[in-house]
């Protein structure tokens, strides 16, 4: 929220202090704007609790990626970024927000009647993947019970 509405390039860098200046450029490639909506049960836009925008976000850190090689395991690393940013809170962002809320119209949608991404198996992939296994095995699967010979023997002793 805080860029030249022409370029749309980040106004942060007019606002540097004393002699530090950096091309406005720079802090468009890794800052970020949020506005977080606080919604009430209802999702209506004009029932919304609060909102706040925080504007020019950058990261401090990158902290750790976290990677490692184990044979045999599967971890998912929790990542932890440091960000800083200005926030804005006050009655002009309220109404932002019941305006930005109104464009989602997410109290119009209910979304425990999502349609499902997919309902079948598109036809290019049938016969691949799993289903080809599955069919390669049926395919030499012998029933154990028909192939057995009822006859008896006798052991002498």
């Amino acid at each position: 929220m805080i860029s030249n509405p022409d370029t749309h390039f980040s106004s942060l860098a007019s606002m540097a202090n004393g002699s530090d200046s950096m091309n406005p450029f720079v802090y468009s490639y890794f800052s970020m704007d949020l506005l977080l909506i606080s919604f009430d049960p209802t999702m209506l836009p004009q029932n919304i609790i609060d909102a706040v925008f925080i504007t020019t976000m950058w990261p401090r850190t990158t902290g750790q990626l976290g990677i490692k090689r184990e044979i045999a395991t599967s971890e998912t690393p929790e990542r932890s970024i440091d960000f800083n940013g200005i926030v804005q809170h006050n009655s002009n962002v309220y109404q932002a927000a019941v305006a930005i809320a109104q464009t989602l119209n997410l109290h119009k949608e209910n979304f425990q009647f999502a349609t499902p991404i997919a309902t079948s198996i598109e036809t290019t992939a049938v016969n691949m993947g799993i289903q080809q296994e599955v069919t390669d095995i049926m395919s030499k699967f012998v029933d154990a019970s028909q192939n057995s010979t009822n006859s008896s023997t006798s052991v002498a002793g």
